[in-house]
């Protein structure tokens, strides 16, 4: 049974799950009595899932395969057809598709191959399921794909190798992947390490039907509680508004495989954002913004499942550890300390009530070292656990072994699952044994579903994703808010038609509410003068031509005037070297600028994806902005809040504070341009990108000393 929830983006398709996932007859076009072929396994996995629906196959060549009659052709099926399932040649899908365009099959699965990524005629054909598929008429999994599995239902719609074990365990998780090999030996794997699924789905070339389908719909299942996908890009990123609007309310996490990121191609050489930021990091940002958790590798999809599937909810990051070796404690609370998890000090009853049974060579402090002596009895054990499981300091409890082997090793365990019932707060063990000394202990511990793992690293690297889900899940107004903001800007749009220089893009800035410098264009040396006086010396000048981006390169910059007479002498200096050395026949002015004699240099820019639209970056800037790369990106909008959590997590934070004696910046003013800046970026539609460099901040304000706009020409 679905969850009724509305989501406010939509404008996109929608997949009618039941008839897809849930079919009441599939026919498979193309079947073969050959049990090693893709087509003949397709088959045969129906059956031995024992499909309950109607099977059509459907081949000329035979009259009934696997005792099931067969159809020349899907005209010649009587009955309505839910689900059809291509086993063709790429040149052959077009009439196949008529076909089922004429019986009203609401939707199909391609498994062949052959097409955008074969070449040109290739690229035809799928140009011709993007057409059907536009019509409305028909959903398309694929082509390129490997099928469906329904484990709830026994909807085996794959050849997949994976669905040979002798048994599938159902469970909690759903699981969409762009790669069919890779989804289905993920699924394997986890399968193997006790893991239940209700739903795989490999998308293939996504003509049609993309992860993020499917992602919708698996997050509205009431018996779905995990999302995993594995993905190179999104087609319409702006589903994941939807996708992670229903994640944060039903509280399921979405854990994403994201691979094949590459740096975001420069806009224009003159600008620093596009050097700054690549895709991968935007992806990073979103994913942050939105509460999806990010993996790397297939081994931190299972140790995250193990823990979600096997323990109780975290209420915080604070980790109790209870070893038999103290060199184990170490290592633990070394990686907790990597990964963001505090390991507290005990509070004085608890470590009091420890000492009282604690051999003298024992440790009462977190790590807490029970020695093998007290290992070995469960009532002192029992007792050491309860202690520091009421202990309102610690949230988790890391219960480490090592030697526990033979007979003792399944007591230990069974003591373990008991304890881990009896405890309000998870427990989760690290085993450090070789599987077959400890073997009674480690399979009871995975039959009964306790989180088990050998490597203590990445057992802390998992539950600090775990923690991570539910401090989102704590968050997720916050979450919701930037949602619907981002929302509310994709419907506005602010477009510039040409490049801005600096002069222009500051005025453009400041029409939008963001704080300039005092300043002035000048066309003459008496002007400057005169517009020194008006500003208030000390001033700067600096010249004004599109064809001259970096003004200091060629002597166009002269700071720290201080009369009349050094600015009119300083403006006709740069006038006639300006013009020798950019081989220019006219500037468009020189501008008169106020100084401003301290704060921190700050860069803030925006560029925009084609995927993933507008981001902003941040960090320390200047005239090193790229040689030192402190910034961090992040999509808009900002609140106040997000802002201020953005300039807090650069490393030139420390200097914004106060460093060597010099005034702490107003934080608050920085947030606030931020937020306002980053509301301007997310209503941006088209190629463009825009670099303030510096903005100065202080304790006074912050002003844009300098601006760049740079439009990327339409294709």
């Amino acid at each position: 049974m679905s969850l009724k929830i509305k989501t406010e983006f939509g404008g996109y398709k929608k997949l009618n799950f039941g008839t897809f996932f849930n079919p009441a007859s599939i026919a498979i076009v193309g079947a073969s009595p050959n049990e090693k072929s893709i087509s003949g396994r397709t088959l045969n996995n129906l059956i031995k899932y024992e499909f309950q629906g109607e099977i059509y196959p459907v081949n000329p060549k035979y009259k009934e395969i696997n005792k099931i009659p067969t159809f020349p052709d899907i005209n010649s099926i009587n009955g309505p057809i839910d689900l059809a399932i291509l086993i063709v040649p790429a040149k052959s899908i077009p009439n196949v598709i008529e076909q089922c365009l004429n019986r009203n099959v609401p939707n199909v699965i391609i498994y062949s191959s052959g097409f955008a990524e074969s070449g040109s005629d290739g690229e035809g054909l799928q140009n011709y399921l993007e057409e059907v598929s536009n019509r409305g008429d028909i959903r398309i999994l694929g082509p390129n794909c490997q099928g469906i599995f329904n484990v709830k239902n026994n909807v085996a719609a794959s050849f997949s190798g994976a669905l040979n074990l002798p048994s599938i365990s159902s469970g909690p998780v759903a699981f969409a992947s762009q790669s069919g090999a890779l989804g289905f030996s993920t699924f394997n794997q986890l399968q193997e390490e006790g893991i239940g699924f209700n739903y795989v789905v490999s998308t293939g070339n996504e003509v049609d039907l993309e992860v993020s389908d499917f992602l919708l719909e698996f997050a509205k299942q009431k018996d779905t509680d995990i999302l995993i996908s594995y993905v190179e890009g999104f087609k319409n990123p702006d589903k994941l508004l939807d996708l992670a609007e229903i994640c944060l309310i039903e509280q399921k996490p979405l854990i994403t495989f994201k691979v094949g990121e590459s740096e975001v191609g420069a806009i224009a050489a003159s600008s620093h954002t596009a050097a700054l930021v690549g895709a991968g990091e935007l992806y990073d940002s979103l994913f942050q913004q939105l509460g999806f958790i990010k993996v790397k590798d297939i081994d931190e999809i299972s140790d995250l499942c193990k823990l979600l599937t096997k323990t109780k909810k975290p209420s915080g990051n604070r980790v109790g550890i209870v070893t038999t070796s103290g060199g184990a404690g170490v290592i633990i609370a070394d990686q907790c300390s990597i990964n963001d998890l505090e390991v507290p000090k005990l509070n004085n009853r608890t470590i009091e009530n420890l000492s009282n049974y604690l051999p003298d060579f024992g440790s009462s402090i977190n790590p807490v070292d029970l020695t093998a002596q007290i290992a070995s009895s469960n009532k002192l054990f029992s007792d050491s656990i309860n202690t520091i499981a009421e202990d309102p300091n610690i949230d988790i409890l890391v219960v480490a072994l090592t030697m526990v082997t033979g007979e003792r090793s399944a007591e230990m365990a069974q003591f373990l699952i008991d304890k881990s019932k009896e405890i309000n707060k998870p427990l989760v063990v690290i085993w450090m044994a070789g599987d077959k000394l400890a073997k009674p202990g480690l399979e009871l511990l995975k039959k009964e579903k306790i989180a088990c793992f050998k490597s203590p690293k990445r057992c802390i690297e998992a539950i600090n994703k775990l923690v991570k889900i539910h401090s989102n899940f704590k968050r997720k107004n916050e979450m919701l808010t930037f949602i619907s903001d981002k929302r509310r800007l994709l419907k506005n749009e602010i477009s510039i038609e040409n490049n801005l220089f600096e002069y222009k893009a500051k005025k453009w800035l400041e029409k939008n509410g963001l704080p300039i410098t005092h300043e002035k264009l000048a066309h003459s040396a008496v002007e400057a003068g005169e517009y020194a006086k008006d500003i208030g010396f000390p001033v700067a000048l600096k010249v004004q031509s599109e064809k001259i981006p970096h003004k200091t390169d060629i002597g166009g910059v002269i700071l720290n005037l201080k009369t009349v007479e050094e600015v009119e002498n300083a403006y006709q200096k740069i006038e006639s070297e300006v013009l020798q050395k950019a081989n220019l026949e006219e500037i468009d002015g020189i501008l008169v600028q106020e100084m401003i004699s301290d704060g921190v240099e700050l860069f803030v820019g925006c560029t925009v994806d084609k995927q993933l639209g507008p981001s902003i970056t941040f960090g320390l800037g200047g005239i090193f902005v790229e040689a030192i790369k402190d910034t961090k990106t992040v999509l808009p909008p900002l609140s106040k809040i997000q802002a201020k959590r953005l300039i807090e997590e650069i490393q030139g934070y420390n200097i914004m504070k106060g460093f060597r004696g010099q005034k702490p910046v107003n934080i608050d003013l920085l947030s606030e341009f931020i937020s306002n800046f980053s509301i301007i970026c997310a209503s941006l539609k088209q190629s463009i990108q825009i670099d303030i460099n510096p903005v100065v901040a202080n304790s006074n304000g912050v002003k844009i000393v300098d601006a760049l706009v740079v439009v990327e020409e339409e294709n």
